[in-house]
């Protein structure tokens, strides 16, 4: 498929959007630890250290009521914070990556079918390469993409109920580093939610596709074969999780009708 010439714009697009996106996200997921340290230090500055902030409410063994303490318990935090966010954005890269990549192979079964028809052979052979993949995928990736979803559910309830707080007490500074910190947990399951809606919607295109050619006027060959592709269309071939939950826009919208 990558030998493809005519159709190897498709991927190429998908590198170039791919490599902005993830160069985005990447850069706001670790711009986070850093805007959250400069805000707390302004405020906790301001009232000379009588109540702290720190970018996660980490236990940290000493009192932070000075300014060294203080500088300390914060890079120990942020350094915390870089660590996790690396490891997570690292993740969540792979998983862009991933859809992006899968979703312009898909393209292109979708591209032959229309220029060339079913006749073309090498359509079903790469086609079933790409459901044996993502079966794999799933298998591999599934179930940590399932708990991060779990797990997101419920960082915005807590985020979001310390926001309403920081307001009430006009708290403008805290307010605007918990706005952040609920906008970064409620992208973190949108992301994995939007990458497993993509992947399902260019199979559904597939699968039309495979309908919107004259394929009553084939062989009896080649109509066999795309009749076999019909019917593994019909089926969905999405990102899930053991077939219970499937990761698209309806799991995204149940966790956020749970919040």
């Amino acid at each position: 498929m990558l030998e493809d010439k005519e159709r190897a714009h498709y991927i190429e697009k998908a590198d170039i959007l791919g490599a902005k996106i993830v160069t985005y996200y990447y850069v706001g997921f670790l711009c986070f630890p850093f805007y959250s340290l400069i805000t707390n230090f302004v405020i906790d500055y301001s009232n000379e250290f009588k109540t702290t902030h720190l970018v996660h409410q980490l236990w940290i063994p000493w009192k932070l009521n000075n300014l060294w303490p203080y500088i300390f318990g914060n890079s120990f935090t942020v350094l915390t914070s870089v660590s996790m966010i690396m490891v997570f954005a690292s993740y969540t890269v792979m998983e862009f990556v991933f859809t992006f990549q899968f979703s312009a192979y898909l393209k292109v079964l979708q591209n032959r079918l229309e220029t060339k028809g079913p006749a073309d052979k090498t359509v079903y052979r790469h086609h079933r390469d790409l459901i044996l993949f993502l079966k794999e995928y799933n298998k591999l990736f599934s179930g940590p993409i399932y708990t991060e979803v779990l797990v997101s559910s419920l960082q915005p309830c807590g985020f979001g109920y310390a926001l309403i707080k920081a307001i009430k007490r006009s708290e403008l500074g805290s307010a605007f580093d918990l706005a952040y910190k609920l906008c970064i947990t409620i992208m973190c399951p949108f992301v994995l939610c939007a990458c497993g809606q993509e992947i399902s919607t260019q199979m559904e295109r597939l699968h039309e596709y495979s309908y919107m050619n004259k394929w009553y006027e084939e062989k009896p060959k080649v109509r066999r074969d795309l009749y076999t592709m019909m019917l593994v269309t019909v089926r969905p071939l999405n990102v899930n999780y053991r077939l219970f939950v499937v990761m698209n826009f309806a799991c995204f919208s149940s966790v956020i009708f749970i919040q």
